[in-house]
């Protein structure tokens, strides 16, 4: 599996790591908590690649404002202020103030996360794993991104055959959960 994924990756220009984390075959490590990371994060959100941009583009450019703005340079300080007070909102789990395209992605993100992390156990453990994720907060980009999701094409199939209207047993679930959030 190993070679055959080296040779994946080295026909696509990637590793043979991330072939196998996005053929489900190996986890991701989740990411850390170094200035890097986070000013990745920052710029993401405070500078979105535009439309049909490069991608590699938008990292050197990335990589350079991250190089021209030091961590620790007084002339920088409010730069890095408003980095860190991005990533505690960030770890905090924060749901408030999020624009339609962040929560919609936020959603995607989550559903993708956690769609390889079940593909995961079921293709190397045979575990069948669904689940349920939805956006607690007012925001109606990320409400429609509520849905489940499932690891193995079984379970797939089952929860679309399902006759379920799935859209409102998410609403009513979003509303029990913010109920007891409120009470607690």
């Amino acid at each position: 599996t190993l070679e055959a994924a080296r040779a994946i990756g080295k026909e696509y220009g990637k590793s043979a790591r991330t072939i196998l984390i996005e053929a489900g075959l190996t986890m991701k490590a989740t990411q850390k908590e170094s200035l890097w990371n986070q000013h990745q994060m920052w710029f993401a959100a405070t500078c979105p690649p535009p439309k049909g941009a490069s991608g590699a583009a938008w990292k050197v450019k990335q990589r350079a404002h991250y190089k021209a703005h030091p961590h620790g340079d007084p002339q920088h300080a409010s730069v890095w202020k408003e980095i860190l007070e991005n990533w505690d909102r960030a770890v905090a789990g924060s749901t408030e103030d999020l624009t339609s395209r962040s929560a919609a992605g936020l959603m995607m993100a989550v559903h993708d996360a956690f769609t390889k992390s079940a593909a995961y156990w079921h293709r190397t453990h045979g575990i069948h794993i669904a689940g349920v994720a939805i956006f607690p907060g007012d925001e109606e980009a990320g409400r429609q991104a509520s849905g489940l999701f499932a690891g193995s094409d079984m379970v797939k199939a089952l929860i679309n055959s399902h006759q379920l209207d799935i859209k409102r047993w998410l609403d009513e679930l979003t509303t029990i959960l913010k109920c007891i959030l409120y009470y607690l």
